[in-house]
């Protein structure tokens, strides 16, 4: 799986004395962050679970300014989890590694979305989710995400049931960093194959400081296997026990995946 986010720098426009009197009041400023971050996530295996939730369960889990998007009460929640051969920031190769993250699905469709300058990604999203969780267990790619402002957090060990052949694939991950426990594993029977396609993304989130932070990306999927039964267990106590439960049943995809993605601040599109 490929997964790209550009990157930005803001132009800052500093006042001497300004400068003076905050270094003289706090000694050093921390460097300013830059607009946008390009991430490739490169030949990715995944397991994805999407299911319904309680709708008004799943509300207290997004943004005050966001509505889970309802279906007969219920709300849209997929987890995704993916074992890549490279996991790349700004270009920088940080080797092999796990990422997972967790949306839902919500109302807001925007108009004419503006990206920045540097991607060619074509924006049009058929879709609008809020990103709930970010992890890795690949230590340079953490820090580099978390640089930027991604609230990305790391797992101590991962395992990845292979999805090539038929029958059943386990996985999971344990041992979160204790800003977000988050200790899971998942089962698919993987029965039927099918096609691959083009998905493009927007996620609304926001970053390490509450700020928002804007994702897009264009999601290619190959051929494997698509629809099959799918199990996912949290551990008790987790984060969405009460969207949830301990354990979620629903539909499960195991094909291979590249994905072109931006991460930007509102503001960076031109």
């Amino acid at each position: 799986m490929r997964l790209t986010f550009a990157s930005y720098r803001p132009r800052v426009s500093v006042v001497l004395v300004a400068l003076l009197l905050a270094a003289a009041c706090s000694g050093s400023e921390d460097a300013a962050r830059a607009e946008a971050l390009s991430l490739e996530l490169v030949d990715c295996d995944r397991f994805t679970l999407t299911t319904r939730v309680d709708a008004s369960a799943a509300s207290d889990l997004v943004a005050a300014d966001q509505t889970p998007r309802r279906f007969s009460g219920d709300s849209m929640f997929s987890f995704h989890a993916l074992a890549c051969d490279e996991l790349v920031t700004d270009g920088v190769n940080h080797g092999a590694g796990y990422f997972a993250t967790v949306w839902v699905l919500i109302e807001d469709r925007p108009g004419d979305l503006t990206l920045p300058d540097s991607t060619d990604l074509v924006a049009r999203p058929s879709d609008t989710m809020a990103p709930l969780l970010w992890q890795t267990d690949n230590d340079g790619f953490h820090d580099a995400t978390a640089d930027f402002g991604i609230p990305m957090t790391l797992v101590e060990s991962v395992t990845f049931g292979p999805p090539s052949a038929a029958g059943p694939q386990q996985g999971g991950a344990t041992g979160a960093e204790s800003g977000l426990p988050l200790t899971y594993r998942w089962t698919v029977d993987n029965q039927a194959e099918g096609k691959g396609g083009v998905g493009r993304h927007l996620l609304l989130g926001s970053d390490d400081q509450g700020e928002p932070l804007v994702y897009y990306g264009e999601f290619h999927h190959e051929f494997g296997w698509l629809g099959n039964p799918g199990t996912l267990e949290f551990e008790p106590g987790s984060v969405f026990d009460e969207v949830t439960g301990n354990r979620l049943t629903g539909s499960a995809n195991g094909n291979p995946i590249s994905v072109d993605m931006i991460a930007y601040r509102p503001g960076a599109g031109s």
